[in-house]
Order: structure tokens, then C-alpha cells, then sequence
């Protein structure tokens, strides 16, 4: 027994963050970003979530750039 497939990838470079950096709160996601001495949340949009990250969608310079909480966030 055969089988010919033709498998087709549609490869990209996304901006991820691990799934635990997530906040979800009133059907909302978030993040936290420290500035100074004080935490700002941020809302985000999750894209595709696969082995504990998530794709975030509409990245804002000010994400990239910033420092991200990625473990103890809540809300």
C-alpha cells in the first residue's frame, strides 16, 4: 500500500509569548509590561496557541520593545 501526498507549509515569523504570560479576563487577553517601577497592562489579540505559546496579533513597537512579565502574572 501507497500513499503520495503533497503536504504544504505556509511558513511565517510571528511574535509569541509563552501561554502562562496571558492573562484572560472578561473574554479579554492581556499582558504586563514593566515601565519604571510600575506594571501597565496591555490588551492584546491571541493568534494560533501550540505548545504552550501563543501568536500575538497587531504587535505594537511598544510590546516588542518592552519588558514583558512571562511567569506570576495575574489579574
Amino acid at each position: 500500500m501507497y500513499v503520495n501526498a503533497k503536504i504544504f507549509m505556509n511558513e511565517k515569523n510571528v511574535f509569541t509569548l509563552p501561554s502562562e504570560a496571558i492573562i484572560d479576563f472578561n473574554n479579554q487577553s492581556y499582558i504586563f509590561i514593566k515601565e519604571d517601577n510600575d506594571f501597565i497592562r496591555f490588551e492584546i489579540t491571541k493568534g494560533i496557541e501550540q505548545n504552550d505559546y501563543c501568536e500575538i496579533v497587531d504587535v505594537s513597537k511598544q510590546i516588542v520593545k518592552g519588558d514583558i512579565v512571562i511567569k506570576g502574572a495575574y489579574y
